[in-house]
């Protein structure tokens, strides 16, 4: 029974096998498109206000005076600054709704990390990847009626993506008419393409013209494998009307014109046309695509004197010399490489690196097993025309302009994908590998990519900061009202124990306590300290609501989290109690927000979160350990609860005296915060100095350890004494209840209890300073 399931199955594999790839194609780019927020899918306000236009006036817009300025460009309220070949704006149109999209042009707002002078973190970390704000409005289930709109149009993208996925099946199938396997190798290239889903989720016209431009191949290579006859048949009409409608989506589309004129010139010279007929039938073709297309290119010459409305793209980075800018081009190129395969928002969000090694191997040996032994039939070479000419034009797009997108290269998907499992295949053959190999080895690690992309890269970077009341979990309670406007509600700390070297994630919850009728940018500054709030280790800072939902944005009913990400180094002093420092800071008028905190206001306008521990980071591998060793071992127990592993007297580096490290052990959780004393006493008995304190100068106190941690204690002995005279001098130590006087019994290693509680240790300094 299997087997004959299996030979029914493979009998129509040419129905089922593409029918579940689009399926899978629409659920992962449901996935992205989730995941995803409006506007930060590359140029989408620019795309869609283009689109709103024509559904608001019914007509194309003219080309505007003004050009889209700054990294993230506004959207005019009247004419839109972006102007393009108009079809898949006007198919776009039947589905906004003109009277729901009249606020659109002020929901536009961009990261206000821009005004601040901060550019858009290209780097690693989730922060300040957005090119926009995102508001109440632009998210589920509060959308605005524009959200709505735009959220349609992205379907239609998403429809027009899984064409294109189609239409690679459809031109696989014509390469390897017998191997469904190495036709699904070709379709992954395209279903499994990160930055191919992502841009296939967005308002642009790309899908569009890569759907297209992907059919346009396909009739290419089934007139190349039609039988000779004279006729001009269905296929000749469609593909010249195709042509049309991809010039008249975007400029990239006249790529296609040089391919199709050299299969008909194939055609006709194989069917032995007249060269009248040839030129009729070129005529014809070209009234065709004129007709569609075209118009709209003479419309802009005879207007504008600019016929293919490129004006816009004139813009330039400042570089001083040729040199600097083969350097930038070569960036450039590095970039639009990274942005064909795995780039995300507008190109600001990357994966791993050894993804882009992987990447790169792949495409070096598909181009090496290609030209290592070209194929002869013509419709392989013929893929390679469009491929090269896309190509050339994105040297040029990067040549002028500052935007390395791969997704350029993307009217040239289809194509570009079967050479490279062409070139693939001439590796496999000469080394005599299993071609299970090669579509295994290409397939599955882009699918783990694809299907991952969205909660590894997206999530991060785009994740809401608004939270439903069943969402907030536990937290902290802190009520603290900063400036009669922001009520922090609370916080979480993770991870749970903390050590130098770790990351730490401090979440905010804060809420709106009062609208501002001018509402300014405020400024969070999150420091990491001791006792002593001057002695900062680490910092953090963020725009209230960070860059996705700033503060001035905020509603009433909404909870707001916020995360931190604070690197803590690993010569953090530890291990000690530490404070997470926060202020408000107004950024017009460069004041701290006063606040209140259990009924009464806080001095220097300062919120102190914890404390909690940070502890010295534990030995690894090539690590011996993470702390000192003392120079002279001692075993004293007390009390169960405290041991002297040793201690090291050393001459004081900065002061006149001594430098005494006690190595403390808890055994068990102390159960009180005992002070340490430091008594230095003369050959009389007489005290000649003392150090006594909580452990780590205050900033560890023994009812915060943990059990099995060691705690190096300095205690300074200042005063005329050296290495020299300290053997006349007799060191006492122990503990005692600050409270009570009372001193925490000690004894030997022995067992046997020591007088007075007090141990006397060898007044010697370390040898190394001695």
């Amino acid at each position: 029974m299997f087997s004959r399931l299996l030979r029914a199955l493979s009998r129509h594999t040419g129905i089922l096998v593409p029918a579940t790839t689009i399926l899978v194609f629409i659920l992962i780019g449901g996935a992205y498109q989730q995941q995803t927020p409006l506007l930060e899918t590359p140029d989408e306000p620019s795309h869609f206000a283009v689109a709103n236009y024509i559904a608001q006036n019914g007509s194309l817009p003219p080309r505007p005076i003004e050009t889209r300025t700054g990294p993230a460009p506004t959207v005019s309220d009247d004419v839109p600054f972006y102007y393009a070949p108009p079809l898949y704006y006007w198919l776009a149109s039947w589905l906004i709704d003109p009277a729901e999209t009249a606020e659109f042009a002020r929901s536009v707002v961009p990261n206000p990390n821009f005004e601040r002078g901060i550019g858009i973190n290209l780097g690693a970390g989730a922060d300040n990847k957005n090119m926009y704000v995102h508001t109440a409005a632009q998210t589920p289930p509060n959308l605005a009626s524009w959200a709505v709109s735009m959220r349609r149009v992205r379907l239609f993208s998403l429809l027009l993506g899984s064409l294109t996925v189609l239409g690679g099946w459809a031109l696989a199938q014509q390469l390897w008419p017998n191997s469904w396997r190495w036709q699904a190798t070709a379709v992954s290239l395209i279903l499994f393409n990160p930055t191919f889903l992502y841009v296939s989720n967005g308002v642009t016209n790309d899908p569009l013209l890569i759907a297209v431009s992907s059919w346009s191949f396909v009739l290419m290579g089934s007139l190349l494998l039609q039988p000779g006859y004279a006729k001009i048949g269905w296929r000749e009409w469609l593909l010249a009307l195709l042509l049309g409608c991809a010039i008249l989506t975007k400029q990239t589309g006249f790529i296609l014109l040089p391919p199709a004129l050299l299969v008909m010139l194939h055609k006709a010279q194989r069917q032995q046309w007249a060269p009248g007929r040839l030129l009729t039938v070129l005529g014809a073709g070209a009234l065709v695509i004129t007709a569609v297309g075209g118009w709209w290119y003479l419309y802009n010459s005879i207007t504008y004197g600019d016929p293919l409305a490129l004006e816009s793209h004139n813009a330039l980075p400042p570089i001083g010399n040729m040199a600097e800018h083969l350097q930038f081009t070569l960036a450039q190129n590095w970039g639009a490489f990274k942005s064909y395969w795995a780039a995300f928002g507008w190109a600001t969000i990357f994966v791993e690196p050894v993804w882009y090694a992987y990447f790169m191997g792949l495409t070096g040996l598909g181009i090496t097993g290609w030209l290592w032994k070209r194929p002869s039939r013509k419709r392989h070479q013929l893929l390679w025309l469009p491929v090269l000419l896309n190509g050339g034009l994105l040297l040029v797009w990067l040549w002028r302009t500052a935007a390395p997108y791969g997704r350029l290269l993307f009217p040239a998907i289809v194509p570009t994908s079967c050479l490279l499992v062409l070139g693939w295949q001439q590796w496999l053959a000469r080394l005599r590998w299993p071609a299970a190999v090669g579509q295994l080895g290409i397939a599955v690690p882009l699918a783990v990519l694809a299907i991952a992309s969205p909660t590894r890269y997206l999530q991060p970077a785009f994740a809401p900061v608004t939270l439903a009341a069943t969402e907030t979990g536990e937290f902290v309670p802190l009520n603290a009202i900063f400036g009669s406007q922001f009520h922090l509600l609370g916080y979480t700390l993770s991870p749970p124990t903390m050590q130098a070297g770790d990351t730490v994630e401090l979440t905010l919850m804060w809420q709106l306590a009062a609208p501002s009728a001018a509402p300014n940018q405020i400024e969070a500054v999150v420091q990491v300290a001791p006792l002593n709030p001057e002695a900062q280790v680490a910092a953090a800072s963020q725009l209230l609501g960070s860059s996705r939902y700033p503060a001035p944005f905020w509603q009433a009913v909404e909870t707001i989290r916020q995360t931190y990400q604070i690197a803590l180094t690993t010569d953090t002093p530890a291990p000690s109690l530490y404070w997470f420092d926060l202020v408000l800071l107004d950024e017009a008028s460069q004041s701290r927000l006063p606040i209140v905190w259990q009924e009464r206001p806080l001095s220097e306008a300062l919120l102190r979160i914890g404390p909690v521990p940070i502890y010295a980071q534990e030995a690894g591998f090539l690590q011996e350990t993470a702390v000192a060793t003392p120079a002279i071992a001692t075993e004293y127990n007390f009390n169960e609860q405290i041991r002297l592993n040793g201690y090291t007297i050393e001459p004081a580096t900065n002061e006149v005296g001594l430098k005494l490290t006690l190595f403390w052990e808890s055994l068990a959780e102390p159960a009180a915060d005992w002070t340490v004393f430091v008594h230095l006493v003369d050959e009389n008995g007489e005290l000649a100095v003392q150090g006594d304190g909580l452990p780590r100068n205050g900033n560890f106190p023994t009812s915060w350890w943990a059990t099995d941690i060691i705690v190096p204690d300095t205690h300074w002995l200042v005063g005329d004494f050296t290495c020299a005279n300290l053997a006349d001098y007799q060191l006492l130590v122990g503990f005692y209840n600050p409270e009570t006087a009372v001193r925490l019994p000690v004894s030997d290693a022995a067992g046997q209890p020591i007088p007075n509680m007090a141990v006397e240790l060898q007044p010697t300094c370390a040898e190394s300073d001695s």
